[in-house]
């Protein structure tokens, strides 16, 4: 049996992550900020983790001793990112480092998770050779999060990917179940058309994390849905799925929409060749529609 550690358990991916855990038969430990009353995951035991304390990851690893980690959790938005960087690149950067040094002498693999971006989406589709433009503190955080990883360990995998749809524990989490409940609520969405991203399901990419944790891969990995599609486009995917009223989208460019904050990025397209050259090993990513069409 494997001993996995997974940050951030109660998120979108992390969830997804211990459920595909334990219908593994595997020995899951799962951290969240607050550890809940009740557990959502039978089995499954339960530690508080907050990456703001310096030293609190690599303590985790070293009472865990897990096998594996695979590190979810993080300040994932580009608002509260950009309002208070520093905050962003301790919870998002020193905190992954401390963990993968944790995991370096505990002998455990490490698997981290960062973003499409680490790239301002300028000069796309990028591979994972490409060097990080990343043009908001967030993707700035996320990228000195990588950098601080493979410095602390060689047994790590890097996986960079994009929005994540899925059915969160919270109702929220995923791009879908956000837009249906805006949507369900009689609100308008403005959505950008010159925004492009490589969007996949959360248990699709909870996969290839799983089976990363017993394979020989290391490094950087660009695991991603197999088109990049517009926010309105997908948007509009979601509306005609769920029965919804695509009157409430609202078509935008970027250009309409002055002063963004944080700075947006056009097009950080992940190329996934090298996921494809591992596979059938690796588990694939469906296609966008055959993910919205399951409920």
């Amino acid at each position: 049996m494997t001993r996995l550690l997974v940050t951030g358990g109660t998120g979108l991916l992390g969830g997804a992550v211990v459920e595909g855990a334990r219908g593994r038969g595997w020995d899951v430990t799962a951290s969240c900020r607050r550890v809940p009353g009740r557990s959502p995951a039978d089995g499954v035991a339960w530690a508080a983790l907050d990456l703001a304390e310096p030293g609190a990851a690599g303590a985790l690893v070293e009472r865990v001793r897990p096998d594996a980690v695979i590190h979810t959790a993080a300040m994932t938005s580009p608002a509260e990112a950009e309002a208070d960087p520093a905050r962003a690149f301790r919870v998002n950067a020193a905190a992954a480092g401390e963990m993968a040094a944790a995991c370096a002498r505990a002998e455990a693999r490490i698997i981290h998770l960062t973003t499409d971006l680490v790239f301002d989406g300028q000069s796309g589709p990028y591979g994972e050779e490409d060097v990080p433009t990343a043009a908001s503190a967030y993707g700035r955080s996320k990228a000195a999060s990588e950098a601080a990883v493979a410095a602390a360990h060689a047994d790590h995998v890097v996986v960079r990917t994009s929005l994540l749809l899925g059915r969160s524990a919270r109702g929220d989490r995923g791009v879908d179940e956000a837009m249906e409940r805006t949507l369900r609520a009689g609100g308008r969405a403005r959505l950008f058309v010159d925004e492009l991203r490589t969007p996949l399901a959360a248990d699709d990419l909870a996969a290839v994390l799983l089976a990363l944790c017993g394979h020989a891969y290391r490094g950087l990995l660009h695991v991603a849905g197999p088109a990049a599609v517009s926010r309105y486009d997908l948007g509009v995917r979601i509306a005609r799925a769920r029965g919804l009223d695509l009157s409430l989208l609202e078509a935008v460019r970027m250009a309409d929409v002055p002063g963004l904050v944080p700075p947006r990025a056009p097009a950080p397209v992940l190329r996934t060749d090298r996921l494809r050259a591992l596979l059938p090993a690796l588990p694939r990513p469906r296609a966008l529609d055959a993910v919205l069409a399951r409920r």
